[in-house]
């Protein structure tokens, strides 16, 4: 689920009060009760232990936090201060945030500038929060090139709760660091440390060559993995002509051993009423994955109006079995 930031102050509402709620500390103890007027709030996530973390405005009362929603008006407050400008929704998964649990260990994983940190729910290893990867600094084993962090995102399985998925970029040859860039790399965090445990790399563009690619999206089903991929040049011009770096046009899935092309922009299913394009968002259960598609109106922001949306089947073989009695060969599986 994608981060969603409204405030229900809009013309004609009415701010939403909460009453009597209470803020418990990390070790969830007391401490303190307060009466708030809510400016803003939104989903973050969800864990495997059925534990629901919010983000909460109250700007009225100088109150800004990420909680654990505990029971009802009772909230754990995780990190305490104001997420914006920096923590907001990008189109690049989660947005600022991702959640980490293992059966020992979990944490909320989320961004700032320059900067991924966590924060842990139980057991801490180090100042609380901690980096996990800082602009410019190696944090992986696997990672070959300087991580561009300021327009890192995150995602993650639909059936896999206990690890996250984060995309980042680097820079070209003689670009200074802190440089926007679009995601080229994409990363498994379970449990990760900053020393680098913990990291599995996913994808990576051929960097510096006629096929670079910039990473715009990503779903995974733990059957089919897809991922949503533009030319890197695109993608950078866009960017800094003050358009939009994401917009897909290509889909890639994984083989087993390589990421290879199952859709473009070219060849989706409808070109009547002029060219369509990819929307940026794509999901994947089982062994299919779901995608819809706009009218492709060259804009700078990647806009255009809905056209349809689709589900794609791939067949998943599950077991071959070969009865010699009958000479035949038994196969079983999902979209056979």
């Amino acid at each position: 689920m994608e981060t969603s930031r409204s405030s229900p102050q809009t013309s004609g509402a009415r701010p939403t009060r909460i009453r009597r709620t209470k803020l418990t500390n990390l070790g969830g103890n007391p401490v303190a009760s307060l009466n708030l007027v809510l400016t803003a709030a939104g989903p973050i996530d969800a864990n495997g232990d059925g534990e629901e973390f919010i983000y909460i405005e109250a700007a009225s009362n100088n109150f800004y936090a990420l909680c654990q929603l505990v029971s009802p008006g009772v909230f754990n407050a995780l990190y305490v201060g104001r997420l914006t400008p920096t923590m907001i929704d990008t189109p690049w998964g989660m947005g600022g945030f991702a959640f980490d649990h293992t059966f020992d260990h979990g944490g909320i994983i989320y961004k700032q500038p320059y900067v991924i940190d966590r924060t842990d729910l139980s057991i801490q290893v180090g100042p609380n929060p901690y980096p996990l990867a800082i602009e410019g600094q190696t944090f992986s084993p696997m990672q070959q090139w300087p991580p561009e962090l300021l327009l890192a995102g995150f995602f993650r399985s639909t059936v896999q709760m206990n690890s996250f998925y984060m995309s980042r970029g680097t820079l070209p040859t003689g670009t200074p660091m802190n440089t926007p860039s679009p995601p080229e790399f994409l990363t498994q965090g379970m449990s990760p440390l900053p020393s680098g445990a913990g990291w599995t790399a996913i994808y990576q563009s051929a960097i510096g060559v006629a096929g670079e690619t910039a990473l715009g999206t990503f779903a995974t089903s733990g059957q089919i993995s897809i991922a949503g991929v533009a030319p890197f040049t695109n993608a950078y011009n866009r960017l800094y002509s003050g358009g939009a770096p994401w917009p897909i046009q290509n889909l890639l899935y994984w083989t087993g051993s390589s990421w290879t092309s199952i859709l473009t922009n070219s060849t989706l299913p409808d070109s009547t009423a002029g060219a369509k394009a990819f929307y940026q968002g794509v999901t994947a259960h089982g062994c299919q994955l779901e995608f819809a598609t706009k009218r492709d109106t060259g804009a700078l922001d990647g806009g255009g109006a809905f056209n349809a949306m689709y589900r794609l089947y791939r067949p998943c073989l599950n077991s071959a079995h070969f009865n010699p009695d009958t000479g035949q060969l038994v196969v079983t599986g999902t979209n056979l």
